[in-house]
């Protein structure tokens, strides 16, 4: 197809606004930039808007949508432009952290199928201590109606790597003594909430401190673009283009 009708089936770009990116030479296929809209590319070629994938530190109490009544939403925060991003998943309302946004269709629906099996880390403080019975039954996994809640991984804050620079804004209220690092590589609606209702405990903190290969590097209410090398990344990550 012409790369014109992957921005608009993919992005949902008009051809005005598809002019402009390419102008503004924002348009690149892999890492070159792209020169014309009539560049044939396939359905699913690496093809990425320079400035249009955005970090987002989502503070709580703001909910991840367009509008909400009687609530505030995260594009109260975002700058007016970024009204046209889309979020990758949620995060509650109740909770805080790393939320993507983008335009790309194709990205956004791969980072968040089950299928591809993304990574997301998880910094969660509950009312009490946890004991070894919380650790091995978030692993283990419980049966609520008629789905199976599990986490891949946790363990004790105390036993987690921080990249440097980054624990002030990952352990900002953090009551070591009552956290965990929580993995998951799937998203079910407050999995982890009612995960550890199940088991007794209930959460009062939730930040998510990472998303497949990228760290929560930004503080509250602030966001910044990805790199095209980042952006990169998470194809790789999701099977759009070869490690």
């Amino acid at each position: 197809m012409k790369l014109l009708k992957l921005l608009r089936d993919r992005f949902r770009l008009t051809r005005a606004l598809s002019r402009r990116f390419l102008e503004e030479g924002r348009i690149f296929v892999g890492e070159r930039r792209a020169e014309s809209l009539d560049m044939d590319v396939s359905r699913y070629a690496p093809v990425i808007i320079d400035g249009t994938t955005v970090l987002f530190h989502k503070p709580e109490g703001y909910v991840v949508s367009r509008s909400e009544k009687g609530s505030p939403v995260i594009y109260d925060i975002l700058p007016s432009e970024m009204i046209m991003l889309n979020p990758v998943g949620r995060l509650d309302k109740d909770s805080s952290g790393l939320l993507l946004l983008m335009l790309d269709g194709i990205l956004q629906h791969r980072l968040t199928h089950p299928r591809y099996g993304i990574v997301r880390d998880y910094v969660v403080v509950l009312d009490r201590q946890p004991d070894e019975d919380y650790f091995s039954g978030m692993v283990g996994g419980v049966r609520l109606g008629d789905e199976f809640l599990r986490a891949l991984k946790v363990i004790s804050i105390n036993a987690m790597e921080i990249p440097d620079g980054l624990r002030e804004i990952w352990m900002r209220d953090v009551d070591v003594e009552r956290a965990v690092l929580v993995r998951m590589d799937h998203g079910k609606y407050r999995e982890i909430r009612r995960l550890s209702e199940a088991l007794g405990y209930h959460v009062q903190l939730l930040r998510r401190v990472r998303y497949s290969r990228l760290d929560l590097d930004v503080p509250e209410g602030q966001w910044r673009h990805l790199t095209l090398k980042e952006v990169l990344n998470l194809m790789e990550d999701v099977g759009l283009i070869a490690p």
